[in-house]
Parts: C-alpha cells; sequence; structure tokens
C-alpha cells in the first residue's frame, strides 16, 4: 500500500506545483523542492487529508520532513486499506 500512496502523493504534488516531470524520491526533503513553502506544504498536507479521509495533528505536521515522512504518516492512519 505505501507504494500507492507514494504514488498519489507524487502525482498530487506535481499537480500542485504545476510539474508532470519533476523527480519526486521518498529521500526528498520537502523544503529542498524548488518553490516549496508553506503554502505549497499546507496544500499537499490538505490534500492528502481529503484523499485518504484523515486529519493529521499539529505534532504529525511537525515531523514531516520528508515525502517518506508524509507517506508513512498516511499509512499509519489508514491501516487494512486495500486501495487508494
Amino acid at each position: 500500500m505505501s507504494s500507492q500512496i507514494l504514488d498519489t502523493m507524487i502525482h498530487e504534488i506535481r499537480k500542485i506545483l504545476g510539474d508532470d516531470t519533476m523527480e519526486i524520491v521518498p529521500e526528498l526533503v520537502m523544503m529542498d523542492i524548488p518553490n516549496w513553502d508553506s503554502i505549497i506544504h499546507m496544500q499537499v498536507i490538505t490534500r492528502a487529508e481529503e484523499i485518504f479521509n484523515i486529519r493529521f495533528s499539529i505534532e504529525a505536521l511537525m515531523s514531516m520532513t520528508t515525502i517518506d515522512a508524509l507517506v508513512q504518516s498516511i499509512k499509519a492512519m489508514t491501516p487494512g486499506r486495500a486501495s487508494v
């Protein structure tokens, strides 16, 4: 399931940033993404919450610095879901 979450979030991040070709890997630090700022961050978080029907705590938001951390947080909040 992590792979499906990752693929979904990569698609959404590219859409939000308007760059369909951007290389995004799990180890990527979000703040290292060109044009990434707090507004983009919140757009990505809000979109993840909408797609996966979850709500992140402030603590979770503060600990998400990489794409993998975002994916792992989503995975932890959606146990047993077969698909996105």
